[in-house]
């Protein structure tokens, strides 16, 4: 048998940078898993029982947020005889990855990006329906995904709008929103 110690040497760093690897994912992993094991024993103070024939306003980020974050209030609202509306302010048109899954794209476009905004707007009006909200009290803003703070922070007039990186737009592409053609700035979110 021919001994090598080169490849004995390369073999042995493999080894060590697969095990530091190995190591530090381990530990970022578990790092995760202690910080959502601990937010288990928080314990959420009861929410009063909306009363029948209240109002209830819901404003979400963007579609899904809603129903995960107040789908249980929102249920039981409008079992009591609460009217529920729903606001969103993003149809959540700056999300990459769900764009290049959904269309099997790796460089999604444009017009990607809006119609998954489309698909996502459908989702929402198709869970809102189930928890009892009717359509004529679902608003669609239509304001861009992934830049709500750059509207605060530095587009806030007209004349000088944001431009979203994923739909290429200005102001919102949407004909259904609360506004149609909404310039993305500041001012015209107030």
């Amino acid at each position: 048998m021919v001994y090598h110690p080169k490849r004995r040497l390369l073999f042995r760093l493999a080894a060590a940078l697969f095990f530091l690897f190995a190591t530090f994912c381990g530990r970022f992993l578990y790092g995760l898993h202690a910080e959502n094991a601990a937010m288990q024993d928080v314990i959420l103070p009861a929410h009063p029982r909306v009363p029948a024939g209240a109002s209830v306003l819901v404003i979400s980020p963007h579609c899904d947020d809603e129903t995960l974050g107040a789908g249980g209030l929102i249920a039981d609202a409008v079992r009591r005889g609460a009217t529920v509306s729903v606001v969103f302010v993003t149809n959540g048109d700056g999300f990459p990855m769900a764009v290049r899954r959904e269309f099997r794209r790796l460089s999604p476009g444009p017009q990607d990006y809006e119609r998954m905004a489309r698909q996502r707007q459908a989702e929402a009006r198709a869970a809102l329906a189930r928890l009892g909200v009717p359509r004529r009290r679902i608003y669609f803003l239509g304001y861009p995904d992934r830049g709500i703070a750059e509207l605060w922070n530095h587009y806030w007039t007209a004349d000088d709008p944001f431009t979203s990186r994923y739909t290429g737009c200005s102001a919102s592409p949407y004909g259904n929103s609360f506004d149609r053609g909404a310039v993305y700035c500041g001012q015209d979110l107030t």
